[in-house]
């Protein structure tokens, strides 16, 4: 059996996680799904440029180039232009906007996952009561229990009213002011969403839970690909092996 083409591995692993990702972004909101095309839109470019590097690579090593001549007729060395030229082009590769839209979108799937607070004044009266009563009493030891019980669970009204401005005070007024219950809260709404939400919230919580992850490996097997195309023809330098999993 012959040994595997690393940069066809990465460009495998980069299939296989894109499409998981896809399956869960594509039953995204059309506002959400734009989002997420930026971040595939990105991926693509990651191979135009890589291509595009190496292609101009290729062409220096011919013994018949003739860009090696400089604006004063003096013929640069070949192996040094080549290696800028690949320094240039994988710090292209390197600042690819891929990571800060995957943040971007990550931000936006975690608004909306929330559930929301009923318009009706007097259903949230009533939710803030029913709130008081299930955390008012509970044992500093079990707070993060309590909170995660609501976030988690079947009355996705509740757990709006607990993400709310006003549920994350009441928390705070209650003495649990820690980053930590901020983070139970929102994990536990994130798994409550995908459990019993619907529509917009249950797609951006499964999409947070299943899609974002790998889309995370998708980038990372589409950079390690991009790198390894400049890295094939750049002098002096081997292609590795993809070590990231499938």
């Amino acid at each position: 059996m012959g040994e595997i083409d690393p940069i066809e591995e990465l460009s495998t692993v980069r299939t296989h996680h894109l499409g998981i990702a896809e399956s869960h972004m594509s039953r995204l909101p059309d506002d959400l799904k734009t989002a997420w095309r930026s971040v595939t839109t990105g991926m693509l470019q990651l191979d135009i440029e890589a291509n595009g590097v190496a292609s101009r690579l290729q062409r220096m090593a011919d013994p018949e180039y003739v860009g090696l001549v400089d604006s004063e007729g003096r013929v640069q060395d070949r192996r040094k232009v080549m290696h800028e030229a690949a320094e240039h082009g994988a710090a292209v590769v390197a600042n690819n906007p891929v990571p800060v839209r995957l943040d971007v979108l990550t931000a936006l799937l975690q608004t909306a996952a929330v559930p929301k607070v009923p318009d009706d004044p007097v259903r949230q009266s009533l939710l803030r009561d029913d709130l008081k009563v299930k955390l008012s009493s509970v044992p500093a030891d079990q707070v993060a229990f309590a909170l995660r019980e609501i976030g988690v669970g079947q009355n996705r009204e509740l757990a709006a009213v607990l993400n709310s401005g006003w549920g994350k005070d009441y928390v705070k007024s209650l003495g649990h002011r820690e980053p930590e219950i901020e983070q139970i809260v929102q994990a536990a709404t994130v798994e409550g969403s995908a459990l019993h939400g619907t529509g917009r919230e249950k797609a951006a919580a499964l999409a947070l839970a299943n899609g974002l992850p790998a889309a995370r490996k998708a980038y990372l097997a589409g950079f390690h690909k991009a790198k390894s195309v400049i890295d094939r023809v750049r002098p002096g330098q081997v292609v590795g092996t993809w070590s990231g999993g499938h």
